[in-house]
């Protein structure tokens, strides 16, 4: 580092300043890294296109649909989607209360 600058200070003290020009000539810079080198790769994969929507499946497993115009889906315009696709199971129905009702008064 060269001093070429000297400073004297209110108590009397000569401070040296490092130049001008090796600021100028410093070739340690910082490294800016773009924001595409900080994300992870393959966060979603796609899984399914059909001629409307295009499925993806997230790295915690589940599913994202997107329909034609990009947008995202939810609720049960997603959920129809996806058991038409084949890849959810819809829930399964209960049992009618004539089956229930029928048990309860054979063990009485």
């Amino acid at each position: 580092m060269r001093y070429t600058n000297e400073y004297v200070s209110t108590a009397g003290l000569i401070i040296l300043l490092p130049s001008r020009k090796w600021q100028a000539d410093c070739s340690v810079r910082p490294v800016h890294h773009s924001l595409s080198d900080r994300r992870r790769p393959n966060q979603v994969k796609k899984v399914k296109t059909t001629g409307d929507h295009r499925i993806f499946q997230k790295r915690s497993g589940r599913y994202a649909v997107q329909d034609k115009n990009k947008r995202f889906l939810h609720g049960d315009d997603k959920t129809k989607v996806l058991l038409e696709a084949g890849l959810v199971t819809g829930p399964e129905p209960k049992p009618k209360a004539e089956e229930a009702g029928a048990e309860e008064g054979s063990a009485s």
